[in-house]
């Protein structure tokens, strides 16, 4: 998300758009940094 702010900032004309096949809520999401998490231990 970093990437695509900086390159239409640096691009004017340009559009960024990012998308998913997956809907997730946020409890999901922070069950997933969890797994995240215990992977990198």
């Amino acid at each position: 998300m970093k990437v695509a702010y900086e390159v239409t900032k640096d691009k004017k004309p340009w559009e960024v758009i990012i998308g998913s096949d997956q809907l997730i809520n946020p409890a999901a999401f922070l069950e997933n940094l969890r797994g995240f998490e215990q992977v990198s231990r």
